[in-house]
């Protein structure tokens, strides 16, 4: 019947879908919240925590990571052209929608080193249409779609004392819909409601900039090369709410309060020419952990509690040595970035539940051309373009090579304004 049908969907949802397996920690509800929302790092093993400051909707995960945006974007957005195909089922689907506000005060008359970010993310998950049969009859009377959707509202600071100083919180809101009527003789229509909040900090080093901000090679006439190293460290703490239920409120779960932990270590080439700079190559790896914090006590009627802000989650066997377990996640990725015009990610994460899954991802920027064009040619209109706008088309495959999930999504960047 359709009860059977609805528990399947929570169980697969949860165990498949989401491939977390949460329920081994203690059946979470809600899963979908742990979710990365942007399509570049998703194929980057959907690291989230201690990402690099190049994308639009980077701060889902850690809301921190709006601090380092806000430095040079001022207005970003991003939308899914079409709705993605969840493991290529032809049925569960995918959206998301997001936008970010951001202010660079040091490029103020105030002149001080501190930045602030806005950011907003609206996702939907859709599981498809379903049957309703009535109490007495197997026959069908209608149908009705569940799905879990969440609004979530993001606020990040950042300042620069040597190192860049980030802090972040979010909040959202979320619903659960897998039934629109009651059903049998229970009075609950099988929906539930929620809010949730996040925390997060991030610490970056400008290692280059710091040691040897002046150390440059030539390379021809006025043009030379300039290395660049920067080092972050990044924490989030997510999902921080009350637990909910769908019919009986005896019976509620506790939603995937989720830490992480992880670091970014960026390796890269400008070049420069007076005030002019372009970068020809960026290389990332990022690395991060991730525990949810949810455990059921065998001695205590397995009743659910959550684990303080750490988890399981072992600085040096997980962040350092890159080992996942049965308790937490690994995610390690490489980036490639060329010309500020091509990205090429590819990832791997395993532990609680995942078996070394694969990740790859491709991005195409438009800021390569228009600086290219605005160093060749003195024009006004491609000199705004190459200083201030930015679109990016997203490709990305997560799952590579199990059910494989593609996701298209389009950005548009509005930077370096000052006021």
């Amino acid at each position: 019947g359709i009860n059977m049908k609805l528990k399947l969907i929570v169980f697969f949802f949860a165990l498949v879908l989401l491939s977390t397996n949460i329920y081994s920690q203690g059946e979470a509800a809600v899963p979908f919240l742990v979710l990365q929302q942007s399509p570049q790092f998703t194929g980057a093993a959907q690291v989230g925590v201690a990402v690099p400051p190049i994308d639009p909707m980077g701060f889902y995960l850690n809301p921190a990571v709006l601090g380092e945006t806000s430095k040079e974007f001022n207005f970003t957005t991003l939308f899914l052209p079409s709705k993605v195909d969840w493991l290529s089922f032809g049925r569960y689907e995918f959206s998301t929608f997001g936008l970010s506000l951001g202010y660079n005060f040091e490029k103020s008359f105030l002149d001080i080193p501190l930045s602030i970010g806005f950011g907003f993310i609206k996702n939907r998950f859709d599981y498809g249409e379903f049957v309703r049969m009535g109490p007495e009859s197997p026959d069908p009377i209608g149908t009705f779609n569940p799905y879990d959707e969440f609004s979530s509202f993001s606020f990040g600071i950042g300042y620069e004392f040597y190192l860049y100083f980030s802090l972040g919180i979010s909040t959202k809101k979320f619903k659960s819909l897998l039934r629109d009527s009651p059903m049998g003789e229970t009075s609950g229509i099988g929906s539930a409601e929620g809010n949730a909040a996040d925390y997060g900090f991030l610490i970056s080093a400008p290692i280059s900039k710091l040691f040897y901000n002046n150390f440059v090679f030539k390379v021809k006439d006025n043009w030379a090369m300039q290395p660049k190293t920067n080092i972050s460290l990044g924490y989030s703490l997510t999902n921080i709410g009350d637990e909910i239920s769908y019919i009986d409120q005896a019976q509620s779960d506790p939603i995937p309060r989720t830490a992480r932990l992880g670091y970014n270590i960026n390796l890269g080439f400008d070049l420069v020419e007076n005030d002019f700079r372009f970068n020809l190559f960026d290389y990332y790896f990022i690395a991060e952990a991730e525990d949810i914090l949810i455990k059921r006590e065998e001695e205590n009627d397995y009743k659910t509690e959550y684990q303080d802000w750490m988890g399981d989650i072992s600085f040096g066997k997980h962040v350092i040595g890159l080992k996942g377990d049965d308790e937490v996640v690994v995610r390690k990725a490489h980036m490639f970035r060329f010309l500020e015009t091509f990205t090429y990610s590819i990832g791997r994460f395993d532990g609680r539940g995942f078996y070394n899954r694969k990740s790859n991802g491709f991005v195409i920027s438009t800021t390569g051309l228009s600086k290219y064009l605005s160093s060749n040619f003195d024009n006004d209109v491609i000199q705004f373009v190459a200083d201030h706008i930015s679109i990016e088309y997203y490709i990305t495959t997560l799952f590579v090579d199990w059910w494989e999930t593609d996701i298209t999504g389009i950005g548009i960047i509005l930077k370096n304004f000052s006021f």
